[in-house]
């Protein structure tokens, strides 16, 4: 029952912030996934944690993603941001914004990864890393979330998520991949 109820307080990732330059009914994707320039900020704890997660979405994608850390925010596509708690979020524990052109094009994302929920609690590195993966998912295109448990783009935390091949199919359909 614990579980249970630490799963719906989480809540985690059922809200996505989008600031958008465009129609809301275009597919956000980037121009050229298999170079992003990502910047994390090198002195967090959880920075080794969070470069697993990019190359996990790297190797799952056959490097049709490919992720390049730097080490400045100014060029990057992607800036990763920890957080003590998400800002102006209820329960979220994770949030992705983005912006894209009007055809579609994405050309920046932000990621916010908190430690704590927003009652305090600190999470556990398997929340986290769970979150991690989640909010990649989006900053890579997945807009919509999973309806399947399973899938690491479920809108709710829990023990058993991972990439599975429906989330990877909904970035084929995205990017046009066979």
């Amino acid at each position: 029952m614990k579980n249970f109820i630490t799963s719906f307080c989480l809540v985690l990732m059922c809200l996505i912030a989008f600031s958008m330059e465009a129609n809301a009914d275009k597919l956000g994707k980037w121009f050229n996934p298999k170079y992003l320039k990502v910047y994390i900020p090198a002195s967090h704890p959880r920075t080794d944690m969070m470069k697993r997660a990019f190359a996990e979405w790297s190797r799952k994608t056959n490097n049709k993603f490919v992720f390049n850390h730097i080490t400045s925010p100014n060029p990057a596509q992607i800036e990763v941001y920890f957080v003590d708690v998400v800002p102006n979020a209820d329960r979220e524990i994770g949030l992705t914004r983005y912006r894209q052109t009007s055809s579609g094009k994405m050309t920046k994302a932000a990621i916010y990864i908190a430690d704590k929920t927003a009652d305090g609690r600190s999470l556990r590195h398997n929340e986290v890393y769970t979150v991690m993966l989640h909010e990649i998912g989006h900053a890579m295109g997945i807009t919509e979330h999973s309806k399947d448990p399973m899938s690491i783009m479920y809108p709710y935390e829990n023990d058993v998520q991972e990439i599975l091949k429906s989330d990877l199919q909904t970035l084929g359909n995205i990017y046009g991949w066979d």
